[in-house]
């Protein structure tokens, strides 16, 4: 699913130029981050973040990523990214997080492109991500143009089974829906916003 995921965001988003820097925030194992190099110039760098030291550690040893620097803490404001990607992570972190990465790490002009269960479009908690009005009140005050469009994936109830292990579904979904069912779809809402 995050394979699917990354490829359908990283379209969405349509970097319209050669990135020089990219950074995957909530990289995981590697699995999105892999997307971030078909975007980036011959000499540009991409890295990824995440908190989770063993999941940075099966990135690092995969050989196809070695050109991608990892890193388990935000980097300072010093390093800038023309391109914040994430996939299935950014909604997770703290808004004062988000609003670090935003202000402190995307470049002027960059492009942030993240994506969320669409179910969570009707989650008050999250409406500061959804809506450009509220991002810029909240988490970026010089964000511009902000995108959406919806994708359904379509995986196995094993997949479906690990989705609903992420904490925030733990009290709102019931593994008993996919008893019996050999396939689940799930919706996502893809989303793309630019600093001025």
């Amino acid at each position: 699913m995050y394979r699917e995921l990354s490829r359908a965001l990283l379209n969405f988003a349509k970097p319209n130029y050669a990135v020089r820097t990219a950074c995957d925030v909530g990289c995981g194992t590697g699995v999105s981050t892999r997307a971030l190099l078909s975007c980036v110039r011959p000499d540009g760098i991409v890295y990824g973040f995440d908190q989770s030291d063993a999941m940075l550690a099966i990135a690092a040893r995969d050989q196809e990523l070695k050109k991608i620097k990892f890193i388990n803490s935000p980097p300072g404001a010093h390093i800038k990214f023309d391109f914040l990607f994430s996939n299935a992570a950014f909604w997770q972190l703290t808004s004062s997080l988000q609003a670090t990465w935003c202000n402190s790490n995307l470049s002027s002009k960059g492009l942030l492109a993240f994506n969320c269960p669409v179910e969570l479009c009707d989650d008050d908690r999250f409406r500061h991500l959804l809506n450009l009005s509220d991002f810029r009140s909240n988490i970026c005050p010089d964000a511009v143009d902000m995108k959406h469009s919806i994708m359904t994936y379509r995986g196995s109830a094993e997949e479906a089974f690990a989705f609903l292990e992420i904490p925030i579904f733990k009290d709102n979904a019931s593994k008993q829906a996919f008893q019996g069912c050999s396939t689940f779809s799930a919706d996502w809402l893809l989303t793309s916003v630019r600093r001025s």
